[in-house]
């Protein structure tokens, strides 16, 4: 749940807690230092478009949407990728994967699925003293399976587990942090909006206002989408609504359980001297280029994120500059006093040019094809794979990306084209295995 080329920080290893900190730009405290602790709280599979803030609903997610306006809110964040291996890699490290020499799930067996010893924001605070601990209800972010989470001192994996759980273990593992005394870093990761789409039966009164198609969103979403390009168009916009409905209610049930945790580590005083951050990790598609599900395609509703910074001290802001999942890497690094990788191409808060570029990738062989790259730019997205496919997008008045409006001789897409082409360089540098890119040109 991203690229350029960052100068090396020197900066003092000192706990952010017991040293003062440069101006970070948009992150002002009143204090004038970091918060000593850490909190991240990360969301799988969550459209942008369906959080509160950005959707208009104000009944979808209103406790987040009262933590954004509080903090400093990333209003044009992007994911690095579509699925959370990458997109979590390049939120920990700073990095892109492709440019780490690796692509997780590729399916190519020439492509190293992961580097196992990662710069990691937890390897990092780990070494300068830090406890530090994962909740993680996706097993794809953790120190099993493709061991995307590393340096952690303890990882507690709750498969598929919902919010409450979550974040019943988050309350246990901040308490256990701060009875040891030593400064801390917790993340919790909550699995909520993923498919299955099953939350709590109490969130679902939305659906009996909607036509029933005899589809149980819950367990019968596999067989639907099957069923869904032979049905006709009212079936199947009732489907879209219905699925849209249960989707969104996960969203409502995590957010109260956000809510009740939040309560409890403020009444606690764990908040007191903590940096929180969330972010989402990627998106989810709901039937815009032909699946309910995510790291099939590179647009908007699979790759837009959201990300906030917040503690009490922090000053509130709406940062509309470009940023990238890389970047909260590099930005934690830099907040902490802790030298930034050489290597690492996010980019500090506020440090990058509003008419950044950014890159994005998505790379799974044996399922969904050659390599993707997106090149985004204000008002203006780039999609181009290695097998030739196009597509341009006028993202200001077409913010979901789904009018192409791609013309070889548009200035705008030749301009988009040299950047382009250096992003095709640069992966074929990495994965000569992926195959010569096709008509890699305007």
């Amino acid at each position: 749940m991203i690229v350029l080329l960052l100068a090396a920080c020197t900066r003092s290893t000192s706990p952010a807690g017991h040293s003062a900190t440069p101006d970070p730009g948009p992150l002002v405290f009143a204090s004038g230092r970091t918060p000593t602790n850490l909190l991240v709280i990360t969301l799988d599979t969550t459209r942008r478009d369906r959080i509160g803030r950005f959707s208009g609903r104000v009944d979808t997610t209103p406790f987040l949407d009262a933590r954004l306006a509080e903090g400093v809110v990333l209003e044009d964040h992007r994911s690095c990728s579509n699925w959370t291996a990458p997109s979590m890699i390049c939120a920990t490290t700073g990095s892109s994967p492709y440019e780490l020499g690796f692509w997780p799930g590729s399916g190519d067996p020439e492509v190293a699925s992961v580097d196992d010893d990662l710069r990691t924001v937890a390897r990092s605070l780990s070494h300068n003293g830090y406890g530090t601990t994962l909740v993680t209800a996706n097993r794809i972010f953790s120190d099993a399976v493709l061991v995307t989470a590393q340096g952690f001192d303890s990882v507690t994996i709750a498969d598929y587990a919902p919010a409450e759980e979550v974040a019943a273990l988050g309350r246990t593992a901040v308490a256990e942090r701060r009875a040891m005394g030593a400064p801390w870093y917790v993340h919790l990761h909550f699995m909520d909006p993923h498919r299955p789409y099953c939350p709590p039966a109490r969130y679902l009164a939305e659906l009996d206002d909607l036509p029933d198609i005899g589809v149980d969103v819950c367990a019968g979403l596999t067989d639907a989408t099957e069923r869904y390009p032979d049905e006709d168009a009212a079936w199947q916009a009732a489907l879209i609504a219905r699925v849209d409905a249960t989707y969104r209610a996960e969203l409502r049930s995590f957010d109260d359980q956000l809510a009740s945790l939040w309560a409890d580590l403020d009444a606690s005083g764990a908040l007191d001297d903590t940096l929180v951050v969330f972010y989402t990790d990627h998106g989810e598609q709901q039937m815009e280029r032909g699946v309910i599900d995510h790291g099939f395609r590179l647009f908007a509703e699979e790759n837009r994120s959201t990300a906030l910074f917040w503690a009490k001290d922090l000053a509130p802001r709406v940062w509309t500059g470009p940023t990238l999942h890389t970047d909260l890497a590099v930005t934690l690094w830099s907040l902490f006093g802790l030298p930034i990788p050489k290597d690492a191409s996010g980019v500090v808060l506020g440090e990058a040019p509003a008419d950044r570029t950014r890159r994005v990738m998505a790379y799974s062989r044996v399922d969904h094809g050659p390599p993707q790259l997106g090149v985004i730019q204000p008002g203006f997205a780039l999609h181009y794979d290695f097998a030739g496919g196009r597509e341009a997008h006028r993202t200001t008045t077409d913010p979901a990306e789904l009018t192409d409006v791609y013309d070889a001789a548009d200035p705008e897409v030749v301009a988009a084209w040299e950047e382009m082409a250096a992003f095709v360089d640069d992966v074929s540098a990495a994965f000569p295995s992926a195959g010569s890119p096709v008509a890699a040109e305007p």
